[in-house]
């Protein structure tokens, strides 16, 4: 029932002009910007990206109805976050993971983090995310202390202890990693 909206998005990826990636970022951060209301057009760029995040709830219904779905328009990240974590604890129910520790990388916020509590599986046990290593510019704001979406987390399995994570670039600076994206992203470096 998928299909069409895989095939969908390959077409799009497909035609995407060269160079769009490096300007406006990648597609889905486009579209988390426009639909979170934090996109940075200005004119008509803003005006479609006001139409977008109008329309978005009005096309999620379509889909719904048509897939017979419960899709949320809510991107927000904290539903975006409880979504993530709610399918991780989906998956090891339907495993039958009872107790211990289930890791995932389902998601890009690594966790629980310290001071956060347990993320308890119905079944028993803990859940954990390793978190990612993808700089997201979206997610993270200048002069802001890295928060939980930050990369750079490590997840350590230890065989006495519960799996603790280890934030390694907290100490590097927004500035740093946008250098780092841009260098790695510009054409120079693919060749």
């Amino acid at each position: 029932m998928l299909r069409p909206i895989y095939g969908l998005a390959w077409g799009i990826a497909q035609v995407r002009p060269a160079g769009l990636t490096e300007s406006r970022g990648r597609p889905s951060e486009a579209a988390w910007r426009a639909l979170s209301g934090n996109s940075t057009a200005r004119g008509r760029r803003r005006l479609a990206a006001n139409a977008f995040r109008a329309g978005f709830p009005l096309a999620l219904r379509g889909i719904n109805r048509l897939l017979r779905s419960e899709f949320s328009a809510d991107v927000s990240n904290e539903a975006i976050f409880r979504s993530g974590l709610d399918a991780a604890a989906e998956l090891a129910a339907r495993l039958g993971v009872d107790g211990g520790h289930v890791i995932t990388g389902h998601t890009h916020r690594g966790g629980p983090l310290e001071g956060e509590e347990p993320w308890r599986l119905r079944g028993g046990g803990q859940l954990h995310n390793t978190g990612n290593w993808i700089f997201a510019s979206v997610f993270h704001h200048p002069g802001r202390p890295p928060g939980p979406y930050w990369p750079g987390t490590v997840t350590w399995v230890e065989d006495d202890a519960p799996p603790r994570r280890v934030r390694l670039l907290d100490e590097r600076s927004h500035s740093e990693l946008s250098d780092l994206v841009e260098r790695a992203s510009s054409p120079a470096t693919r060749r």
